[in-house]
């Protein structure tokens, strides 16, 4: 059995629904603080997240999401361990829609930054430092973006450092 609970106020305009999108790209302004813990088996799962999203320059949207975890054998990003971690995202959503071909859309920067710290799991403790920049352009917001991206993951120990660069594209039907 499991058990799940989420707390949220919403300073500015409402987020609607339990699984929350993090960008409006511009349509809302958000100002959210949340809390959120699961349990299961003794083993459990909290985060603490932070959410301002502001309408800008007739258009535009700038977001600052941050957020800090504590997964004790439950969730995380690497299973069989107790994990802490925190992150901080950035973006900026020019305001002027762009018209590539017959596409229509606007550019978006986005940056990110996380640590977290691994312990008693199946190797030594360790730590993970996580730096990503993405260039988007959104077309019509999650349902059509393409992306360019860079994410580089640096450890102290037991795992080699890695880091991609791509491109991507999202449609959604």
């Amino acid at each position: 059995m499991i058990g799940a609970a989420r707390v949220q106020v919403d300073f500015w305009d409402k987020e609607d629904g339990y699984y929350l999108n993090g960008t409006y790209y511009g349509d809302k302004n958000l100002l959210a603080i949340g809390g959120a813990s699961q349990i299961q088996d003794g083993r459990t799962a909290s985060t603490i997240d932070f959410l301002l999203e502001r309408k800008v320059l007739n258009g535009g949207a700038l977001s600052i999401e941050s957020e800090y975890s504590d997964y004790n054998r439950l969730g995380g990003y690497i299973g069989g361990y107790k994990s802490q971690g925190i992150y901080g995202l950035a973006s900026f959503l020019f305001p002027k829609a762009v018209t590539i071909g017959k596409l229509s859309g606007k550019f978006e920067i986005l940056g990110k930054y996380a640590k977290a710290n691994f312990t008693e799991g199946p190797t030594a403790s360790f730590d993970q430092k996580t730096t990503e920049v993405n260039l988007n352009y959104v077309m019509k917001q999650f349902k059509a973006r393409l992306m360019m991206f860079f994410l580089d993951k640096r450890f102290n120990k037991v795992q080699p450092d890695t880091w991609q660069a791509g491109i991507g594209l999202q449609v959604q039907i």
